[in-house]
């Protein structure tokens, strides 16, 4: 159907300068309208209500953002380099209090730091 449609009424009338002339102004003021608008788009002022407030999505985010607690470790990462350190001995670390303590360290030895 769209290709008889194709083939017996719009290529042979696209043929002709005046319709195609017309459907070139009818175009160009399509495009016109689409730029207009497309300059009247703002961001969104609200982020996206994709639940009601009473949905309980929203409740656990609002508790999340709100109530949620991380340990300050877990905030930012503060980096420091150490030299002539074997290992770090963990014998009685606790993974549920790690405040608590971290470990002892072991020096290496043989560690020069003129070298």
């Amino acid at each position: 159907l769209i290709e008889r449609m194709l083939i017996n009424f719009y290529i042979p009338m696209m043929r002709r300068k005046p319709f195609a002339a017309v459907m070139v102004v009818i175009m160009s003021i399509t495009a016109v309208q689409g730029i207009y608008w497309a300059s009247q788009l703002t961001p969104p002022r609200k982020p996206e209500v994709w639940f009601p407030e009473n949905h309980m999505w929203v409740k656990l985010d609002n508790f999340l953002v709100t109530n949620f607690y991380s340990p300050d470790y877990d905030q930012y990462t503060q980096m420091s380099f150490f030299w002539g350190i074997e290992g770090l001995d963990t014998t009685g670390f606790d993974i549920y209090d790690p405040d608590d303590f971290k470990g002892t360290v072991t020096f290496d030895s043989a560690f020069d730091l003129s070298t």
